[in-house]
């Protein structure tokens, strides 16, 4: 799976680089992720990516997955921190 980036750079997806703005973002938003927590996150999102796209997917369109589960999930300011921090990295 290929990711486009804003910059129109292509690179390997990696769940990894997911799970650590989550991190940062859970836990400035004073509501860390416990390890069960991110996890199914992770889980979700990486499923609905491999799932829903043909081996290329645009990086605004992760961004918009991960929001999505992470409200769906209750985790609204999470979302909002995480949104904030995308858009300034």
């Amino acid at each position: 799976m290929k990711v486009i980036k804003r910059d129109r750079r292509t690179q390997d997806f990696d769940v990894d680089k997911i799970k650590i703005t989550l991190i940062r973002a859970s836990e400035e938003a004073k509501a860390p992720f416990n390890e069960s927590d991110i996890e199914l996150i992770l889980k979700v999102i990486k499923k609905t990516i491999l799932n829903d796209f043909n081996g290329v997917v645009r990086s605004r369109e992760i961004r918009c997955i991960v929001l999505e589960e992470l409200r769906k999930l209750g985790f609204d300011n999470v979302a909002e921190l995480y949104n904030n921090y995308i858009k300034h990295h």
